[in-house]
């Protein structure tokens, strides 16, 4: 199995209530992917949120980003993010609050965005965990 990370830190609150919107639907659509094993949804200082998504294979993590809700948000980031960063890695279960930093550092990629902060820019990932973690679809 894979898992997918996210981590986005919104340049104004502002975007929070369009953001929120936005990650609901990309997480009903995981939800409704036979092939989602299973995920969380996590909130950190600085409006930091976090998302990993366990799957049944990569195929279908990939289907799943380049489709629907998902695919319709990414564009929305460069806009709405200072720092954005994913990765994935192979995983058997959803991570805790205190393991996803640690994930996300072994294999992070960061997006292109308008206005990046200047730990974007360099690359740097936060030192902090996520404070909050709420688990969807578990099996």
């Amino acid at each position: 199995m894979i898992i997918s990370i996210t981590r986005l830190r919104l340049n104004h609150f502002w975007y929070l209530p369009a953001f929120i919107k936005t990650s609901r639907a990309c997480v009903m659509q995981a939800v409704a992917n036979k092939n989602c094993v299973g995920g969380a949804t996590f909130v950190g200082p600085g409006l930091t949120f976090w998302t990993a998504t366990l799957w049944s294979d990569e195929k279908s993590m990939r289907e799943y980003t380049k489709s629907g809700d998902h695919f319709k948000a990414y564009p929305l980031l460069a806009q709405w993010c200072s720092e954005a960063a994913t990765g994935n890695v192979e995983a058997n279960s959803v991570p805790e609050k205190n393991e996803i930093l640690n994930l996300l550092r072994a294999n992070p990629t960061f997006a292109p965005l308008k206005r990046p902060a200047k730990t974007h820019t360099q690359k740097r990932l936060p030192i902090k965990s996520p404070w909050l973690r709420e688990v969807f679809k578990p099996r």
